[in-house]
């Protein structure tokens, strides 16, 4: 974990967690869903705890079930930002197909994620594939940045 005020460059933090594989309820590096990831990193990078919710949803496609966890967290410790506000390790919502997806900023128009079918990855996320697809950016109460 990082000290809150030594948090590395983006960049460096979010290559830790390239190439990591897919798995629906993963929270490990053998395997892990978007939510996973995001707890994971949380957790190593900021000192932020957040509940796993494995059990929440079956699978990544299971948008009531995401959309509950997102509701609980939303409830103790998240606040909408604009995208214009956004800064490394905010949270990105978005659907993309039946999927509720969350991704993490990194910088420059960049996020961390994974997706079933893909490895966890850095992604463009200022382009057609995305930009339709956020629904919002989040902060964490205690992100220390």
């Amino acid at each position: 974990m990082t000290a809150s005020n030594d948090v590395a460059a983006p960049d460096a933090w979010s290559n830790a967690y390239i190439g990591w594989p897919f798995l629906d309820g993963g929270r490990t590096e053998q395997g892990i869903d978007c939510y996973g990831l995001l707890a994971f990193v949380y957790q190593r990078e900021l000192g932020v705890f957040l509940p796993s919710y494995n059990t929440y949803y079956e699978d990544t496609e299971d948008v009531p079930g995401m959309d509950r966890i997102f509701a609980i967290e939303s409830a103790r410790a998240w606040v909408q930002v604009n995208a214009a506000d956004r800064r490394p390790f905010d949270v990105i919502r978005s659907r993309f197909a039946r999927l509720t997806h969350v991704m993490i900023y990194v910088e420059d128009g960049k996020a961390l994620h994974t997706m079933d079918g893909l490895r966890s990855s850095v992604e463009r996320i200022d382009t057609r594939k995305w930009l339709p697809r956020i629904s919002g950016y989040y902060r964490h109460a205690k992100c220390p940045l």
